[in-house]
Formats: C-alpha cells, sequence, structure tokens
C-alpha cells in the first residue's frame, strides 16, 4: 500500500481577473477550486494511474469535510483525523497578469491528535510506502517529520519526501528513497542561488555526500578496530565509490585512519590497497563515549573482554600512531596471500630496518597461528604480543624448526615499543 501524509490540507481557490487594483471592488472573470496539500496532490496523480493510496492527514470543520468527500474515490481511501475545533485552510490563489498568493495557516493540531496520527503510522508495514509532503501548521513541532520517520524506522518501507529546508533536511538521515526540492528550496538548503541544472547536480551531490558522512560518523563507530568493505558498509545501500570518497575526506580531517594490509613480511612496505582496509578511530575516548561504554571501561579487569576484543586493538593503534614521531606514517597489518587463507596480523611494526609483527591478544601460545606463519615467512627472529598480562618471553619453534623469540608486552607498553626494541635488540 502507498500512504500519503498530508498534515495541513486546503481547498485552494482561485480567482481570475484582467488586473488587480487594490482598495476597490474587483470583479473576477472565472473562479475554481481544488483540493490541495501536497500528499493529497500525490494521491489524485495515483488515482489517475490506477493504484490505490491512503491518504492520511489531519481535516477540521465543513473545509475538511468538502475536502475529504471531495477527493475520495474508488482509488484514494481517506482516513484522516477530524479534529475538534477549526477549519481545515483555504488558501487564496489570485492571478491577474501576475500571480499572487494568500496561504493560511489552518488548524491547531494537539499532541494527542497528533499521537493519533502516529496510531495509524504505526500501522506501515514491510513492502510500504510513505509519501510525506508539504509544509505543517505553525502550531505544529518542527521535528514531526522525523518523529513520523521513527516510527517506521527499521521496517522495509520506501520513503519519499517533499518539504521545505529543515523538515527536509532532517528527514535525510532516515534514508528516504526519493526527495523532491525545487529550484527555490535547494537554494535555501545551501545558502546559494542556483540558477542552472548544472548547480542543481552539483549540490545534490554535496548534499548526499553530507548525508555519507553523517552515516558513518553514526555507526561507524561499531566497527572500530575491525576490517570493513565499503560498499554496504554498516548495512548502508551507498555505493562502493561514495563511501570510499567519504571515508578519505574523514581520514584528512584526521577522525579515523584505513589501515590497510601487507602481504609481504620484508621491504619495500607496499600496501595492498586493493583489499578491505580496517577501520581505526584516532580517538578511542569518543569511540567509547559514543558507543556508551564508559562504564563498563570503568569496571572491567580485561580490556579484551570489551567489545569481543576489538577495542583492545583500537587502543594499540592509537598507542602505535600517538608514538609515532613522523607525520603521515600510517598503522599497517599483514595477511596471508594465499587462496582462502584467514591468516591475519593486527599489526605490522617498522623498527629501524625490521619488520616486526604485533598481536593483540590473550591466550596461549597455541592461539597464534597467524603470527606462527608470518615467522615461518619471515626472517625476522622477535615476535610481539600485546596482551593484558605481565610481561614475559617465550621462545618458540615453529615446525619448520625455525625458533624466535616472542615478546609478551603489557598493553601500556604500546607506546614504549621503540624504547623496548632499543634495550632488546642489537
Amino acid at each position: 500500500m502507498i500512504y500519503t501524509v498530508t498534515l495541513n490540507p486546503s481547498i485552494d481557490y482561485i480567482v481570475r481577473l484582467d488586473s488587480l487594483v487594490p482598495g476597490i471592488t474587483n470583479r473576477t472573470t472565472a473562479e475554481e477550486y481544488y483540493y490541495g496539500g501536497k500528499g493529497i496532490n500525490v494521491s489524485c496523480v495515483l488515482a489517475e494511474l490506477d493504484l490505490e493510496s491512503t491518504a492520511f492527514g489531519f481535516v477540521a470543520g465543513f473545509t475538511g469535510d468538502a475536502i475529504e468527500k471531495g477527493i475520495r474515490n474508488d482509488r484514494i481511501i481517506t482516513d484522516f483525523i477530524k479534529l475538534e475545533s477549526g477549519i481545515s485552510r483555504i488558501n487564496i490563489k489570485i492571478k491577474a497578469g501576475v500571480e499572487t498568493e494568500i496561504n493560511c495557516q489552518g488548524p491547531h493540531i494537539s499532541e494527542g491528535e497528533l499521537e493519533r496520527l502516529f496510531s495509524k503510522i504505526d500501522r506501515i508495514s514491510d513492502g510500504d510506502t510513505i509519501v510525506i509532503a508539504g509544509n505543517i501548521p505553525n502550531t505544529m513541532p518542527d521535528d514531526v517529520y522525523e518523529r513520523i520517520l521513527e516510527r517506521i524506522k527499521g521496517k522495509d518501507v520506501r520513503i519519499v519526501v517533499d518539504a521545505t529546508k529543515k523538515l527536509l533536511l532532517n528527514a535525510l538521515k532516515y534514508k528516504p528513497f526519493l526527495i523532491k526540492p525545487n529550484r527555490q528550496e535547494l537554494s535555501e538548503m545551501f545558502g546559494v542561488e542556483i540558477n542552472t541544472e548544472d548547480d542543481i547536480e552539483k549540490y545534490a551531490k554535496k548534499n548526499k555526500e553530507q548525508d555519507i558522512l553523517r552515516y558513518i560518523l553514526n555507526y561507524g563507530w561499531g566497527l572500530a578496530g575491525q576490517r570493513f568493505q565499503f560498499a554496504k558498509f554498516a548495512g548502508s545501500s551507498y555505493k562502493l565509490s561514495e563511501m570510499g570518497d567519504a571515508f578519505r575526506i574523514l581520514e584528512k580531517t584526521l577522525l579515523l585512519e584505513l589501515v590497510y594490509p601487507l602481504i609481504s613480511t620484508s621491504f619495500p612496505i607496499l600496501p595492498d590497497l586493493k583489499r578491505s582496509p580496517k577501520l581505526l578511530w584516532l580517538d578511542t575516548g569518543l569511540v567509547n563515549y559514543v558507543a556508551e561504554m564508559q562504564e563498563r571501561l570503568l569496571f572491567t579487569s580485561a580490556t579484551d573482554e570489551l567489545w569481543n576484543g576489538d577495542i583492545a586493538e583500537q587502543v594499540v593503534g592509537q598507542e602505535l600512531l600517538g608514538a609515532s614521531v613522523t607525520f603521515g606514517t600510517k598503522r599497517m597489518f599483514w595477511v596471508r596471500d594465499a587462496r582462502n587463507s584467514q591468516a591475519e596480523v593486527d599489526f605490522v611494526y617498522k623498527f629501524k630496518s625490521r619488520l616486526l609483527p604485533i598481536e593483540v591478544k590473550t591466550g596461549d601460545n597455541s592461539r597464534l597461528r597467524s603470527l606462527h606463519q608470518f615467522m615461518e615467512e619471515s626472517k625476522e627472529n622477535i615476535a610481539i604480543r600485546l596482551w593484558n598480562g605481565t610481561f614475559c618471553s617465550d621462545e618458540i619453534r615453529l615446525p619448520s624448526g625455525k625458533q624466535y623469540t616472542l615478546y609478551n608486552l603489557p598493553f601500556y607498553y604500546a607506546g614504549q615499543l621503540e624504547s623496548f626494541l632499543n634495550d632488546k635488540v642489537e
């Protein structure tokens, strides 16, 4: 079912004159009236296309009765809420060479009457379409479109919005299927004068870019320390190229870092930009704040318990960044370049002329399978594990017979690796 919502319907009364002279009685040459409101107009067009729709909204008084009776037919189901007081507005359009419009305010709508509308909205189900169009009475809160869309959030409902500046902008976070701003409304939204089709395309793209950036900032925190794909990021419907561009913008603002994998265990260092990156935000405190994790952080004794261990990787990544003395130095991790291989080492650390693996986890050495695979392919004889245990070291013998030293360091060593390695490595 298609549902249309018209919060402030009207009767549009059109009068035609040869000329309009203020201060005297003017005689019309013709009069017409139409039942108006953008949502109602959509229902009328759908009916002409032989498509059924249900019209939601508010009507009041004798004009409201006329609107409801006038639009009801075999293809338009009217399900308006009848207000107890006031009348639905009459808008006057004077056509006398140039057109002059006088739009009235409409009736008062109480919070209780608004709740009755929300109850109807709750009936909308998966597969339906909702069209929210037109302005709102000045007595209605300006977040009403958001409140309507919040009621259907999580349902598979196509959303169409046709509204003016703030009403439309506030609805964008619900990812409408279609919006229809006109040239004047686009100009208001962007604070510039839009005159050509090129201008419209340019600012429409800018608006979508802003929407994608907001989406990343709203939903990206939960993927801190994890690998991800640009396509369908956090369940979005945005294109791979659009999401990739937005992430690169945020990376330039130093809000986050895209960490790409290496497939080699030796120099030269060449990140594979075709593989899925890892998402590291540059402020772990902000990550935990947005995710409302502060209280759990205060009372946990094991960092790896939080976020299924991913927050530990996020913390280490931030510490490695903070310890870097060269601006622009990128974090890296390693993946094995083999078909169907799941081997992955959390970080690779460049120390002088050496490339050392870092694993961020707890558990005995048998769980360090990816680290062992890295060391089998590497010429290095040192590896690092950052964990929530105490400082110690293990001598590891691999199936090939190769031996290496695994240094197990508490998390707080992450920012002091340079000093530690200077003492341990010749």
